[in-house]
């Protein structure tokens, strides 16, 4: 059992909610036209195979994000000095599959993608990660 801060037993499920959207904020809410690296569209469409919307959808949510976490997933991104040569060498330079399902995780629950997006990432991710939660070229 998890106690809550007034000390009342809780559920660990009930522990872990996401917010309740009302009708008025159901739309996502992003950031208009941010340029989007191309270092995100060689993760995205060349490694992930992903559709070219996609990636831009998701860089729209990430630079209008407010979570730190986002944040320092997206610095690196805007830092890289070239491209690889290779799209599989990507995966040196991102960070834990663990790392970047919960920067997904956070633009959900921030209302920065859509179900839908996040879905089809994930989806597309999980494609490359081991019974051990590592990167697979």
């Amino acid at each position: 059992m998890v106690m809550t801060f007034a000390g009342a037993p809780l559920a660990p499920c009930g522990a872990i909610a996401r917010p309740q959207r009302h009708q008025q904020d159901a739309r996502v809410k992003r950031a208009t036209k941010t340029p989007t690296p191309g270092s995100w569209f060689c993760i995205c469409c060349e490694w992930l195979r992903l559709p070219k919307a996609l990636p831009w959808n998701l860089w729209q949510g990430m630079s209008s994000s407010a979570y730190s976490e986002v944040a320092a997933f997206r610095q690196p991104l805007l830092l890289w000095p070239s491209l690889p040569d290779d799209p599989h060498d990507v995966i040196r330079r991102l960070p834990a599959p663990a790392v970047v399902l919960k920067m997904v995780e956070l633009l959900l629950c921030d209302q920065r993608i859509t179900p839908e997006e996040a879905r089809a990432f994930e989806t597309a991710l999980l494609e490359h990660v081991d019974g051990q939660g590592q990167w697979v070229p």
